[in-house]
């Protein structure tokens, strides 16, 4: 099967430099919203389908880098004029159709000795029309109508989309309205299905339009003068539409409309199609999504999907190992993830932290609600900002193994702290001891001390009197916990309303004490 093995852009939109490698199967791109998802795709089109290429040249004002273009205003110069480079490396068959006018040493820092297969786009002007130019550089402006827009083989000749090896399909962006949309879609997909047999089709097409128009009778409106049909108008791709059972697709409703998009181009026999969806969660309910995920999983077979997407169902429903973190002009990937211990394990849990995991800069990871109530009252109160404003996110395992985030932690380099319970046991405080003191960018905290057991032991340890003034402890009750009865009351009070304290704590507007171990991941984390 053919596919895209890496993509880099340089200067194109979000990204100045940036370059990434794609799975052969089933890629899922996650990031904070403008973090570029939805770049790729579209460089990709631009890549493969030649978008832009009959467009008025000022749309290039729109595809520049505003880093580049911010750096021609500082300096004007023609060298410092912003320009667009996107390249992509494919894998192919070498008996592929027409695989080998893809087949080539003209590659982005190419050593003239490997052939590789791909394209090359570029945007920028010619240094012959430096001396044409030179008089609008000087006032700061940047000339778009001299720049030429070129696709290159890395065999070193013109990319002729009519006989491309690849044939790359972007189902409509998820914030589209329009019914350009549809058109679009269907405009696409009908010309490659009918790509061998077009000249035939359109000129069949205009003769029936002929025939049938000529069949109305329209009377002469002057002499020598009637109505006839304006052919430059009458483009056939234009106006075709895609019916499920007699109704046009765009009148079935945007969920449905996707999910009939997605499964079509999943169905499509032809080999070494790419394939990408944005956000198809978009317009899903819960169970549609399902049905949705389901069809991609058993259908994807041949295919190189690309799906970006906020949704953590389709993140584990996909496969955990494909997913592509792309950060600032960065990205990391998971596939090297064990499948069975880890992507499998959170698929099972469809847990929605998840995707909030993986999309923070550095993670807290904690038991429950009462260490993400407390944690961040406690580093506020010894820092100017607070964890939000440091961009460190708390969240709760809820009794899920914390071993699984880390594995991930690990895989994006992600800086990660967990804050857990000793449970009494002297050998898991030297287990985790040891393993720390091996990782760099993942440390699991907990008191040192055995008689320290749980959370609540720690905070109550480090804050007696204050616990003393502000919770409403019946000395004379019996206060059962797991239908024990404890000796010290306030601690089983704190055991059996763990919320309730945690929010008296941080309500009574007193210091509170931080325990050691709570200390020692506050500094080590903000580092």
């Amino acid at each position: 099967m053919g596919y895209i093995k890496n993509l880099h852009l340089i200067g194109f939109k979000k990204f100045k430099n940036f370059s990434i490698d794609f799975n052969q199967a089933v890629n899922i791109l996650v990031g904070e919203n403008e973090s570029g998802k939805s770049t790729v795709i579209e460089a990709l089109d631009v890549l493969l389908n030649k978008t832009y290429e009959n467009s008025d040249k000022y749309i290039l004002s729109e595809l520049f880098n505003s880093d580049c273009v911010k750096g021609f205003t500082q300096d004007p110069s023609f060298e410092t004029l912003p320009s667009i480079e996107i390249i992509g490396e494919f894998e192919l068959n070498d008996k592929d159709k027409y695989s080998g006018e893809f087949y080539g040493v003209n590659w982005k820092d190419s050593d003239r000795k490997t052939s590789k297969y791909g394209i090359w786009f570029k945007c920028q002007i010619d240094k012959e029309l430096k001396p044409d130019i030179a008089g609008l550089l000087m006032k700061g402006i940047i000339p778009y109508e001299y720049y030429s827009l070129t696709w290159t083989t890395f065999k070193n000749e013109p990319y002729n989309r009519l006989r491309k090896t690849i044939s790359f399909v972007p189902i409509d962006s998820s914030n589209s309205t329009n019914y350009n949309a549809f058109d679009n879609y269907a405009k696409r997909l009908f010309l490659k299905k009918c790509e061998d047999a077009l000249p035939k089709v359109k000129t069949d097409f205009n003769e029936h339009m002929d025939t049938g128009f000529a069949s109305l009778c329209l009377p002469d409106f002057e002499t020598g003068k009637k109505f006839g049909l304006n052919h430059k108008k009458l483009i056939l791709e234009n106006i075709v539409g895609i019916l499920d059972h007699n109704i046009l697709i765009e009148n079935k409703g945007r969920g449905e409309e996707k999910i009939i998009k997605t499964n079509l181009s999943l169905d499509d026999k032809q080999n070494n199609d790419v394939i990408a969806i944005e956000e198809p969660e978009n317009n899903l309910s819960h169970g549609n999504l399902r049905k949705l995920i389901k069809s991609i999983e058993s259908k994807c077979a041949g295919k190189q999907l690309i799906v970006t997407t906020h949704s953590a169902l389709i993140v584990t429903g996909l496969s955990l190992e494909n997913v592509i973190w792309i950060t600032e002009n960065d990205k990391k990937m998971l596939k090297d993830l064990d499948k069975k211990k880890t992507s499998d394990y959170f698929k099972k849990l469809e847990n929605d932290n998840l995707l909030r995991f993986i999309l923070a800069n550095k993670v807290i990871l904690v038991e429950g609600p009462t260490e993400a109530l407390l944690l961040p009252r406690m580093y506020s109160q010894e820092n100017t900002r607070t964890l939000d404003e440091e961009g460190i996110d708390i969240i709760s395992c809820n009794g899920l193994s914390f071993e699984k985030y880390l594995e991930i932690g690990e895989a994006l380099n992600k800086k990660v702290a967990v804050l857990t319970d000793n449970d009494g046991d002297k050998k898991k405080i030297d287990r985790w001891n040891a393993v720390n003191s091996t990782k760099e960018m993942t440390k699991v905290y907990m008191a040192q001390d055995p008689v320290d057991y749980t959370w609540e032991v720690c905070v109550k340890k480090a804050n007696e009197e204050l616990v003393g003034k502000i919770l409403p402890v019946d000395r004379d009750a019996e206060y059962l916990v797991n239908g024990k009865s404890f000796e010290d009351k306030t601690l089983a009070y704190m055991l059996l309303h763990k919320v309730d304290v945690s929010l008296k704590l941080i309500e009574s507007g007193q210091h509170i004490a931080i325990p050691n171990h709570v200390k020692e991941l506050l500094e080590w984390i903000k580092k």
